[in-house]
């Protein structure tokens, strides 16, 4: 764990510096005082350091997704597995520098787009589970969509905020924000 760290941190302060294109592994593996080989035992590439930890988390959200109490509607059971497990693991400083550094490149952008789409088929087939209906997960495909839309757009907010804000507070707002608007429709 520790030389995973070390790599980590030298890949996000030289992503910082001078950028996520401007950075090679050479240049990461160096700072963290590691061969370059030792690099590849721990992230298959570059873009692996800012992005695995949004694909850490999607099994535990699946399951959370799956186990939300059946009462609640889809979109409320999403917000509050989120919580459940987005937000035990969550590292305030961490996570508005993935954000920062992955806004400032655009293959970062498009790969944690990629990211996203995972989420939302996953999240769409935890909701099909949750329903009974895991023959169709396409189903419920839209449904993950908004909700995990809503949640980006509270992160982003929250970014834009300088991270002052308590981000389950930001999320809570901006859901019970969408709630009311889509009732207005």
């Amino acid at each position: 764990m520790r030389t995973q760290r070390a790599i980590r941190e030298a890949a996000l302060t030289l992503f910082t510096e001078q950028g996520y294109e401007d950075t090679t592994v050479e240049q990461i593996a160096e700072l963290a005082e590691v061969a370059t080989a030792t690099f590849f035992r721990y992230f298959p590439g570059k873009a692996d350091v800012v992005l695995n930890f949004q694909d850490a988390l999607l099994p535990a959200l699946w399951e959370a997704v799956v186990r939300r109490p059946p009462e609640e509607g889809d979109f409320l059971a999403v917000k509050n597995a989120i919580k459940q497990v987005w937000l035990v693991e969550f590292d305030k400083a961490l996570t508005a520098r993935l954000a920062k550094i992955i806004a400032h490149s655009p293959p970062l952008r498009r790969l944690s787009y990629d990211v996203g789409r995972g989420w939302v088929i996953g999240v769409g087939k935890a909701l099909a589970v949750r329903r009974g209906n895991d023959r169709a997960p396409e189903d419920f495909a839209l449904r993950a969509r908004v909700a995990l839309a809503v949640f980006s757009h509270s992160v982003g907010l929250w970014i834009a905020g300088d991270c002052v804000a308590e981000l389950g507070d930001v999320i809570e707002e901006q859901y019970d924000q969408f709630t009311k608007i889509f009732e207005e429709l």
